[in-house]
């Protein structure tokens, strides 16, 4: 389920209405960016946890909701996988490390279904262990988008700050929601996850601990 993140305010509704005909529902938030709305987010997360807290106690069954029951059931980082695992391939045989790559540039494909990848395109730099603020964060959820990194801090691997907090509240609702649903077998069987509270939304508060010099990444809050 694809949702504009100026359109958040409707989340909650609509994942009331599709859950009743599913089992599972991943949820894409688009067009993020620094003016995303944390708190209404926020609020949003936690109507949707309430639901799969009152599925659960009335009908025994775990809906699954990829930003916030995710958390409780991995224990590594989830992420989009772009130029790792997954590529794009388009109309014209063109290939892309992922479909917004293709989508703003279509000159920037790296190779073609015929010779495979040809160019240069950081291919080290899109791996999780290489990001040194995901590789000590637990919100195994996020998606940590390339794409999104790459436009808003110029980096492949630093993710800007709106995009690390918005994971940081999807894991601060997880928590609870693992605390609500301590008899779920599902959840109960993952307990060797040592997840947390948290004194802050941006991992990069940690990250300053040790390296006090850092560039390339935006004004961000506790």
């Amino acid at each position: 389920m694809n949702v504009k993140a100026n359109e958040i305010k409707e989340l909650g509704k609509a994942v009331d209405e599709l859950i009743e005909f599913s089992n599972r529902i991943n949820i894409n938030i688009t067009e993020l960016d620094r003016h995303f709305n944390e708190e209404e987010y926020r609020q949003q997360m936690e109507k949707i946890r309430d639901k799969v807290i009152r599925i659960w106690k009335e009908e025994g069954i775990l809906k699954e909701i990829n930003l916030l029951t995710d958390m409780l059931l991995l224990d590594k980082h989830d992420n989009c996988q772009a130029g790792v695992n997954t590529f794009v391939l388009s109309p014209a045989g063109k290939i892309y490390t992922c479909c917004a790559e293709y989508s703003s540039n279509e000159d920037g494909f790296i190779g073609d279904i015929k010779e495979g990848i040809i160019k240069e395109y950081g291919a080290r730099l899109h791996k999780i262990e290489n990001s040194n603020l995901c590789r000590n964060c637990d919100a195994y959820q996020c998606k940590n988008c390339v794409y999104i990194n790459r436009k808003n801090t110029k980096e492949y691997n630093v993710s800007p700050s709106f995009q690390c907090r918005k994971s940081h509240i999807e894991r601060a609702v997880a928590l609870d929601l693992k605390d609500k649903l301590k008899d779920c077998e599902v959840i109960s069987s993952k307990n060797g996850l040592d997840i947390k509270e948290k004194y802050f939304l941006d991992p990069i508060v940690e990250f300053l601990k040790s390296n006090n010099e850092f560039k390339g990444y935006y004004k961000y809050k506790r």
